[in-house]
């Protein structure tokens, strides 16, 4: 992998002053630990020192910003692409970020030589001063992946699979896009090649875990759903499977046994009441019992009567009238009943 590092070419362009240009005062910020702009000028239009100064400030922090200007080499991207699953926009970003890296690590000084009328100003960044900031840039980022990797864990043991997919491992791409950002700019401040090399393994290394439980984590919740419900006295199976139609649109897959579940869903539902009158609509309500276990932890998360899941429901859940039979309602009540067990089912699981 060593040879993998530093293939994205960090390419600077020096612009300014040369060393040998700047004032005494400055030749200590002109080694090679630093790197520099130093920007002088003679006071020919009467402007006064502060102002003058001010603008060869402004100046020198421009030109510092401009030697970060980065061309990045599209095969050497491509190649780390596929080696550390880096995104380009990553390194390509980097380019858009100079100005952003000379205000954070930028220190000016400015002198001006009255009898001569000339003044000058140096923008500078401390090299190591530089290295020990992407270094934490680097640390916080890491810090930040592996606590979402350990706390996606936890929910997960606890059958919270996309509540670990969604709200840790997802949002925790944003860090590796920082962490390879950080590693990038080390190699520009003079990192060693072996400190690069140990950085990279390391963020590399919770890459892969992450990419793991993500393809684990593929198909979302598994579920184990046993629904009982009857029409006219017999078993009405289209209850169980509207039921498992309204969880899939949530995200949810079903698996056919309890072993294999994170959740297992119990739901036993019957016609309670029917309605009648003369040259009046057929109208049903059904009801039942439903409950909810983390499979992980065999605990009853919720248990309740259908028709109390939400409120408008004293009698049951009624189905749209019918003006030829009975039947036709109660399936309606059915489906009806099915998306109510649904959206609290998704509720309970990802909360």
């Amino acid at each position: 992998m060593k040879q993998h590092i530093l293939l994205f070419a960090l390419v600077l362009v020096y612009f300014g002053l040369n060393a040998q240009e700047c004032p005494s005062a400055f030749k200590p910020y002109t080694t090679a630990e630093y790197i520099y702009s130093c920007q002088g000028d003679i006071n020919d239009r009467g402007e006064d020192s502060h102002t003058m100064t001010q603008r060869l400030r402004r100046d020198a922090l421009a030109a510092l910003a401009e030697q970060f200007k980065v061309e990045v080499n599209n095969q050497s991207v491509s190649k780390l692409l596929v080696e550390d699953g880096v995104s380009a926009q990553t390194y390509t970003s980097m380019s858009t970020l100079t100005s952003d890296v000379t205000l954070k690590l930028a220190h000016t000084k400015e002198t001006y030589d009255r009898s001569r009328k000339k003044g000058w100003a140096i923008a500078y960044i401390e090299k190591n001063e530089a290295r020990q900031f992407y270094r934490n840039e680097y640390n916080q980022a890491l810090g930040k992946i592996r606590t979402a990797i350990e706390e996606a864990i936890v929910l997960i043991d606890r059958g919270y699979k996309a509540k670990g997919r969604d709200e840790k491992l997802l949002p925790a791409e944003n860090h590796f896009r920082t962490a390879h950002e950080a590693i990038a700019w080390l190699a520009l401040f003079g990192c060693p090649e072996d400190d690069l090399q140990t950085l990279m393994d390391e963020c590399n290394a919770q890459r892969r875990q992450m990419t793991a439980m993500l393809a684990d984590l593929e198909h979302g919740t598994a579920i184990y759903i046993q629904c009982e419900a009857k029409l006219n006295g017999s078993p009405y199976r289209t209850f169980s499977s509207e039921t498992k139609g309204q969880l899939e649109k949530l995200g949810c897959h079903f698996v056919e046994s309890e072993e294999e579940a994170d959740w297992i869903i119990i739901a036993n539902a019957d016609v309670t009441r029917t309605q009648h009158f003369q040259n009046m609509a057929f109208f049903c309500w059904v009801d039942g019992d439903v409950s909810i276990v983390n499979a992980a932890t065999g605990k009853v998360v919720y248990e309740n009567r259908i028709s109390d899941i939400e409120s408008g429901h004293p009698d049951g859940i009624k189905g749209n009238g019918s003006t030829s039979a009975y039947e036709p309602s109660a399936r309606d009540a059915y489906r009806q009943a099915a998306k109510i067990i649904a959206k609290k089912a998704y509720t309970v699981i990802n909360n």
